[in-house]
């Protein structure tokens, strides 16, 4: 061949990368976007239609403004989640465009010397629309619970203690102090 034909070629392949890199990066912005739109609306929609009687701290609200500001869904958080419930996760975040706010920690349950399921990988935390949240959970074995509006996500487990449990989380104050046997 000659070098025509050759120089061609190169800018053909040259112009190939560059339109698929450009799609690429079109598509990716795009969901990047779409996600970033959908976790930064809900957190504070949820919020102004929050029950009357459920406080959330202004901790809570600042953890989730800094997740917020990160943008994405989370997924980086289902490294090391069982299998099933981190498919699970995944079909959530895809169908409500929620975001995984916490996967797999070495962390003890509130209060009690138990290991969390989330030390074992068979929990996840997960903040978006709780309506589409609890509708993608009717008939899930795993545990679940059910006090979204008072800590602004849904523990989501499988395969552990948890199962079939629905249940709020446990709120101890910080500045009380409880006397142990």
């Amino acid at each position: 061949m000659s070098d025509a034909v050759w120089t061609h070629i190169r800018f053909a392949a040259i112009m190939l990368v560059i339109a698929l890199g450009l799609l690429f990066a079109a598509t990716h912005a795009h969901a990047e976007t779409a996600l970033d739109f959908a976790a930064s609306g809900m957190g504070r929609q949820e919020a102004a239609h929050a029950p009357r009687h459920a406080r959330v701290s202004r901790r809570t609200m600042r953890k989730v403004a800094r997740h917020e500001s990160r943008g994405g869904s989370g997924a980086h958080m289902l490294a090391g989640v069982y299998g099933p419930l981190a498919a699970k996760a995944r079909q959530i975040v895809s169908a409500c465009g929620s975001v995984v706010i916490s996967g797999v920690r070495h962390t003890r349950v509130a209060g009690t010397r138990r290991m969390s399921e989330h030390a074992t990988g068979h929990a996840v935390d997960i903040r978006g629309n709780p309506a589409c949240i609890y509708a993608h959970l009717r008939g899930w074995p795993g545990g679940y619970s059910i006090d979204y509006g008072r800590v602004l996500h849904v523990h989501i487990s499988l395969d552990g203690h948890e199962d079939g449990l629905r249940f709020a989380h446990h709120h101890v104050h910080s500045n009380t102090r409880y006397a142990r046997r």
